[in-house]
């Protein structure tokens, strides 16, 4: 299937629609659940996939809030290849739908999970002619003092044998970046750093710039992109206008560090554009850091619909 549409979505047309599956994750924490835990959302089934390595003390703490919310568990090998991608495969096939609406909140969700299961319904083969997925993400504050490395995302490696210089993207977060921590050491033709800022974390933009001054302090201001996380047509705009013009001259690559709406539309960007390669970060200590909500948080969310034809996407809007 082809990526053929994208756009924001207004939290209150989130919670009016109708669903035929609701996707989320779990951390020890209970307080990313803004969209799956409100009584409003209506989907015929409601997934929960948890993280295999949540602590059993924990996961009995949650029991009854989980619970609550009607999620069903599914529990995935998730250290097999392909498990995320057999799942989401089960799931557009399940039904006789022409159109299928997956509800997608991957706030706990690792970037490997989201971008397999991005992967897999690009390349499933369903009886639906016309997938919406709604991307929901609730901003949260992680801790900046762990050891990161780089690593190659999910279908994606970085191949010198091409003639062309390399150029870089790199979307920053509150943990520093250099280029030297890069696990392909290459040195780029063109460094590009994208700062966001969020209305929900006064102060956020601020202290990535004053983490990451090394790297920003050898960047002209036309290469530094500040945007805003709550506006992923803004985001997904930007990302694409940079994307293609430095790839006429150049290979391409996007360090996705964050925040996940960034990461996530870099992966659908890929998706489009095969040729722009991701590089994602990867912790080497805990994979849960300590992460709260801001108080008036509230989730992020865009519609990215996948359809066989153009006409399915004509289609499907008068229905």
């Amino acid at each position: 299937m082809e990526l053929a549409d994208f756009s924001k979505i207004e939290l209150k047309d989130v919670i009016s629609g109708r669903y035929t599956y609701f996707l989320t994750s779990s951390t020890e924490s209970t307080d990313h659940f803004y969209v799956g835990e409100n009584p409003a959302i209506r989907s015929l089934e409601k997934v929960l996939l948890p993280h295999d390595d949540l602590p059993d003390c924990l996961c009995r703490q949650k029991k009854d809030f989980l619970d609550g919310l009607g999620l069903r568990k599914v529990s995935l090998l998730q250290g097999e290849k392909g498990e995320f991608s057999h799942f989401v495969t089960s799931i557009c096939n399940s039904g006789k739908n022409e159109q299928i609406d997956l509800l997608i909140d991957y706030s706990c969700m690792p970037l490997s999970w989201y971008a397999e299961i991005i992967d897999a319904i690009g390349r499933v083969n369903s009886g639906a002619r016309v997938i919406n997925t709604y991307m929901a993400y609730l901003p949260k504050r992680c801790r900046s003092d762990r050891e990161n490395i780089f690593k190659a995302a999910i279908g994606s490696t970085i191949k010198r044998d091409s003639k062309k210089p390399l150029s870089l993207i790199a979307g920053l977060n509150n943990t520093p970046f250099r280029l030297e921590d890069l696990e392909t050491p290459f040195k780029p033709r063109e460094v590009f750093a994208f700062i966001p800022d969020s209305p929900g974390f006064p102060g956020y933009a601020e202290n990535i710039r004053k983490v990451n001054k090394d790297i920003l302090s050898e960047l002209s201001a036309s290469n530094i992109i500040k945007y805003s996380m709550d506006n992923p047509e803004d985001i997904n705009s930007r990302l694409a206008s940079i994307c293609l013009r430095m790839r006429l001259h150049s290979d391409v690559a996007v360090v996705m560090r964050g925040p996940k709406v960034f990461s996530m539309i870099s992966l659908l960007l890929s998706m489009q554009y095969p040729d722009i390669k991701l590089l994602e970060m990867k912790g080497k200590k805990s994979r849960f850091p300590f992460v709260s909500k801001e108080e008036n948080a509230l989730p992020v969310v865009f519609k990215a619909t996948f359809c066989e034809e153009l006409e399915d996407l004509e289609r499907s809007r008068i229905l």
